[in-house]
């Protein structure tokens, strides 16, 4: 395998979408009874990442996004509007079914990441990736310091991917790492 398809399969799976629900499927079933881990990934799904895939999806196949990742930093401002309301739909779906606030807290990251992830962008691009990454990893640590450890490491990895396939600049990783670890951070000494 290349370099360069390796990066791009690190960041596939670096995705936040898609590595959010993959860490929520493992945090949730080996955390909750089956039925609840089951409610709560089913609420991430539904109430986030499906809207916010079907959005990103629409803008491509229209032209007014050049890919999925929205590489141009002019147009990611109606990506982070959609994510702030998709994940404040999915906060509110969280609290209405009284789920631990543990999970609520974490989605509240989120939001805050993707919150100042667009205030940000008027003068940076952040690396999405890289910071829900970091943060992903300092939400795992509450309840498993392996995974959450192994996630920390993957972080630096999704990093690197980005460079390589030449969709970030390293300032915009830094950002993004930062911020990740910063909420993470908060995250993990609160909870």
């Amino acid at each position: 395998m290349t370099k360069r398809k390796f990066a791009n399969l690190v960041s596939t799976v670096g995705n936040p979408l898609i590595l959010s629900v993959l860490v929520a499927i493992y945090i949730n079933f080996k955390s909750f009874p089956f039925e609840q881990a089951l409610t709560l990934t089913g609420i991430l799904v539904l109430f986030a990442v499906i809207p916010v895939f079907f959005y990103i999806n629409r803008k491509v196949k229209e032209g007014n996004y050049a890919d999925h990742d929205v590489s141009a930093r002019t147009k990611r401002p109606s990506l982070y509007l959609i994510g702030l309301s998709a994940l404040g739909v999915m906060i509110l779906a969280l609290y209405l079914t009284k789920q631990p606030m543990s999970i609520v807290f974490g989605a509240w990251a989120a939001w805050m990441l993707t919150l100042l992830s667009f205030l940000i962008n008027y003068k940076l691009k952040t690396s999405l990736h890289v910071g829900f990454s970091f943060l992903i990893a300092f939400l795992a640590l509450s309840s498993d310091l392996l995974a959450g450890g192994i996630l920390l490491a993957f972080g630096f990895l999704v990093g690197w991917s980005r460079l390589i396939l030449k969709r970030h600049t390293l300032p915009e990783i830094f950002m993004g790492a930062s911020l990740g670890t910063i909420i993470g951070t908060i995250y993990w000494s609160f909870v």
